[in-house]
């Protein structure tokens, strides 16, 4: 399944989320504050990330907006309460995909980054489309057929 960033800063609730997304066989990498969620992004291999919209350093529009310079094809998951409507609005706008209401349950939790998950790999998917349909047409240009 997916390696899922998460970045929240309550414990208790990290703790919840994080036990919710491996009991539904995804590998969970937790980050408190939003210097550690960038650190995990720009290490690599994060297939989702699902973030609070406030966070210690950073916002969640901000980490929004710094994981897709980083890896525009990561898909990001905002989790949000009704009062933050305002937050909600700068995280869609800066390319976040969804909204995990707050508070939640596990199925939301696991219906959402499985969906999020199938947009990456459909993206990895097209992007291979695409350069395999560049790597004929160049075939096509050197072939004496």
């Amino acid at each position: 399944m997916a390696r899922v960033l998460l970045a929240e800063q309550d414990p208790q609730a990290r703790h919840f989320l994080t036990s919710v997304l491996e009991m539904g066989g995804h590998d969970v990498v937790e980050a408190p504050d939003g210097e550690r969620a960038l650190l995990a992004i720009s290490r690599g291999r994060v297939d989702v990330a699902v973030t609070e919209l406030r966070l210690p350093g950073e916002t969640g529009a901000g980490l929004v907006r710094e994981a897709a310079r980083i890896d525009r094809t990561i898909p990001c998951l905002v989790l949000a309460g009704f009062g933050d409507l305002s937050a909600i609005d700068d995280a869609l706008e800066a390319g976040a995909i969804g909204v995990i209401p707050k508070p939640t349950t596990a199925c939301q939790v696991l219906c959402c980054v499985a969906r999020a998950y199938e947009r990456r790999l459909l993206a990895g998917e097209a992007a291979r489309g695409r350069l395999l349909d560049g790597l004929v047409e160049a075939w096509r240009a050197t072939s004496p057929c």
